[in-house]
């Protein structure tokens, strides 16, 4: 079974880790880019049109919840699950896996092997120097954006001002973005069930 996922996350402790943009020349917040300084704030599946959301301002009772159910999930279809996301391998399930380290919970119906990157697929696995965010091929393939044309850098700032509704409607947007993108990959041949 294909589950689409994605996550968001923020810095453990804001401004603890700031770097200058070499663009803007602005100060900016990194600690949400790294699974030690940063922590999950949200996180989600999606099978066909069953959506599950894990939200709690507790981070272990997001994962907790998560892997339980990834784990009734695997036990219903029978099998491991696919994991489909976009730069999950690069992010997301680095993320995921240190932070479910960190709080010592157990996982369940997940195997390595079986994950589809979109953005690796789309850039046949030479995603170094590669442009295209999900956003763009969003536009690409005619699908409607972001929620509020918001960014994953604004989920912090969001989470942090107790904007809850917002950080969990941003990745409602983003898992059903995915999964259309995932949809258009498989009806073109770029991606096939073959394992």
């Amino acid at each position: 079974m294909d589950i689409v996922f994605d996550l968001e996350t923020a810095p453990i402790k804001f401004g603890e880790y700031m770097v200058r943009d070499d663009e803007t020349g602005e100060m900016k917040d990194i600690g949400a880019l790294n699974p030690i300084t940063g922590r999950i704030i949200a996180l989600g599946w999606m099978s066909c049109e069953a959506q599950h959301i894990f939200f709690d301002v507790d981070e272990k009772k997001i994962l907790e919840r998560f892997w339980f159910s990834i784990s009734e999930a695997a036990k219903e279809s029978k099998t491991f699950l696919r994991f489909v996301g976009f730069n999950i391998k690069k992010f997301d399930l680095h993320f995921l896996l240190v932070r479910t380290l960190h709080h010592n919970v157990r996982i369940a119906g997940f195997n390595s092997r079986l994950v589809i990157d979109l953005r690796e697929a789309l850039t046949f696995g030479q995603t170094y120097m590669k442009k295209g965010t999900l956003q763009d091929y969003a536009k690409l393939i005619g699908v409607d954006g972001k929620y509020h044309d918001l960014k994953a850098s604004d989920m912090p700032a969001l989470w942090k001002a107790g904007k809850y509704e917002d950080v969990v409607s941003y990745l409602k947007r983003d898992i059903e973005i995915t999964q259309e993108l995932y949809f258009r990959c498989k009806d073109t041949g770029i991606i096939t069930d073959i394992r």
